[in-house]
């Protein structure tokens, strides 16, 4: 998983909601088009709609880092870096804590 990725993008925690917003629209339109298409992949689509390239590259880059950080946070677990119960949370601002979240009782 991490092999996938060579950076994990930043995103600021204000931004977090909005650009997971964007992720599951974006997401949702190309397999609507992929449908469409009378695609099987967003690979073909992209060969068939080249327009959609950039969306399909966002897509699939996103999808890559949010299986890089659940491989990352299982690393640190296995490390003993944080328990199990501690997880991040994308866009924590807890001024208390900095990594792993310690207000365990929000979920993610």
């Amino acid at each position: 998983m991490l092999s996938a990725v060579e950076t994990v993008s930043s995103i600021p925690p204000e931004k977090v909601e909005r650009e997971k917003r964007r992720f599951v629209e974006m997401r949702a339109a190309l397999e609507k088009e992929r449908n469409a298409q009378r695609s099987k992949t967003l690979d073909e689509l992209a060969e068939k709609r080249p327009a959609f390239r950039r969306r399909i590259e966002f897509v699939e880059r996103r999808t890559a880092e949010k299986l890089a950080m659940t491989a990352i946070e299982r690393r640190l677990r296995c490390e003993e870096m944080f328990s199990s119960e501690h997880r991040h949370r994308p866009g924590c601002t807890m001024k208390r804590c900095a990594w792993p979240c310690a207000d365990s009782s929000r979920s993610i």
